[in-house]
Order: structure tokens, then sequence, then C-alpha cells
């Protein structure tokens, strides 16, 4: 019997599965029937039970199965949350320790001064330029 008749079974009022199988009535059976209904009546009993045995089984590795997937993601949580911690305190240490940039004067910023006029501002490379100039022009080649 089940938990919601666990009351009412010690008052007789729960049918027994024996007394559902027997015939009601004035009819008068044969022993032969009595016998062969008994024998069904176990069978019956038995495949039930072996049936809800294997449902059992079969929900009990349904249950098995979701636990260890559960368990699986929970594992999963926890490795992404210690990461993502870890990097976060990697990340904080690394913009703590970053070099600040200096501020750049505004005049430099916007100007722009071409190659050739900052060359020619070294002085070695202006004579350098200079005496190349005059070599190409007497070069006969």
């Amino acid at each position: 019997a089940s938990v919601a008749f666990a009351g009412r079974e010690s008052q007789g009022l729960v049918a027994r599965k024996w007394l559902v199988a027997t015939p009601r009535g004035g009819a008068v059976q044969n022993s032969d029937d009595e016998s062969e209904d008994d024998e069904a009546i176990e069978e019956q009993a038995e495949d039930t039970d072996d049936e809800e045995e294997e449902n059992q089984t079969a929900v009990d590795a349904a249950l098995a199965a979701s636990a260890a997937k559960s368990a699986a993601k929970a594992r999963a949580r926890k490795v992404a949350q210690a990461s993502s911690a870890s990097k976060k305190a990697v990340n904080a240490k690394l913009f703590a320790s970053a070099p600040k940039k200096k501020k750049s004067n505004g005049l430099t910023k916007n100007l722009h001064v071409p190659y050739l006029l900052r060359a020619l501002m070294n002085p070695f490379t202006a004579f350098a330029m200079t005496r190349a100039f005059w070599a190409s022009l007497f070069n006969l080649d």
C-alpha cells in the first residue's frame, strides 16, 4: 500500500490484490480453475514486480545520469569562477603597474616636420648630402 493509504490500511479499508481477483456471487468454481487462477495471479504479480523493478532501475539510472550531469556543471561553474577571479586579479595588477604616458606638448603633437628639413637641421647629414649632390654632378656614368 502507498503512503497515502497508510492510515486506512490499519482499519482494513484498503482492498488487497487477492481480494479483487476472487470472484463474487454464487458461482461455483472447479478446483482445477482455482489452481490455474492462483497460478495466473502469482505470474501476474511476479510480472508486475519484475516490471516495477525494471522501471525502478531505469528511473535510478536516469537520476544518476542527471546527478552526474549537474555535478559536472557545478564543477565547471566553479572552475570558470576561479579562472575569472584570477584573471581579474592579474588584470588589476597589470593595470596598476602599467607605465603612465607622459603628456606631450601641444605644439609637437600638431606640428609635423618633414624628413628632409629634419635631415638638413643635422650638420653632418647636411654636409654628406651636399657632397653627394656635387659628386653626382661631376659623375659621367
